[in-house]
């Protein structure tokens, strides 16, 4: 009753243990990093699985169904005890030889297409585990990368501080200027504009580094750390 069917599924499972087979050459060739190739062999073991399952579902119903007919012809010939005539083959005999070995080829058969669904949902954990590993890798190093483009737009920040800080008191300087040559012609400078001027520079350096550094933490929405404190001793 299923011996046919298991003739007619035999190419099948043969077709699915090359392609299986196939698969698991190229998964050993490909390289860890080709992701794309990979997600192209799970996409081709996913559609193999399908249909591995496909088939063992079917066939299995139907071989399911010959071993409980199997079962009921053998316990049959078991309860009638049916003699055996001279010089021929007992009725049991000729029933279960006939019997058996088509059960022997269905069964062989359930066992290939089990073994092939097993054999390739095992492939394709071992592909998704590659898959991950391989990704994570690149999100370590894409996570590096964005690390080193944000340290180095930290320091292009400073630089640029610096340099905004450095201009400023420049041309701040040179505005002071023109006050103090004023106040030394009218008598209120005693000293020269140029000794005022070159006194002066590192108070308005500081004075513009503060006021940038002021204004950057309103902007981020920051408060500036607080110089520390000594406790009064007692």
């Amino acid at each position: 009753m299923a011996q046919p069917l298991a003739r007619s599924v035999s190419p099948r499972v043969d077709a699915l243990q090359a392609q299986l087979q196939g698969v698991n050459d190229e998964l050993r060739r490909s390289s860890a990093c080709d992701l794309e190739g990979q997600r192209r062999l799970l996409d081709g073991l996913l559609r193999l699985t399908a249909t591995a399952l496909r088939v063992q579902e079917i066939a299995s119903y139907r071989f399911s169904a010959a071993a409980a007919y199997a079962k009921i012809v053998e316990d049959r010939v078991s309860f009638l005890r049916l003699g055996r005539l001279e010089g021929a083959p007992s009725l049991e005999s000729f029933l279960m030889g006939a019997l058996q070995p088509a059960m022997r080829s269905c069964s062989a058969m359930s066992a290939r297409l089990a073994s092939v669904a097993a054999s390739s949902r095992t492939t394709i954990d071992l592909l998704r585990a590659r898959l991950t590993v391989e990704q994570q890798a690149q999100n370590v190093e894409q996570l590096e990368q964005l690390k080193e483009t944000a340290r180095t737009q930290l320091l292009l920040q400073e630089c640029v501080e610096g340099l905004s800080v450095v201009a400023i008191t420049y041309y701040s300087t040179g505005v002071l200027g023109y006050a103090a040559k004023a106040a030394h012609t009218l008598g209120y400078l005693p000293v020269q504009p140029e000794v005022a001027l070159g006194c002066g520079m590192p108070l308005v350096g500081v004075g513009v580094w503060v006021a940038l550094h002021r204004l950057k933490h309103s902007v981020l929405g920051e408060r500036p750390a607080a110089p520390p404190t000594q406790e009064p001793r007692g």
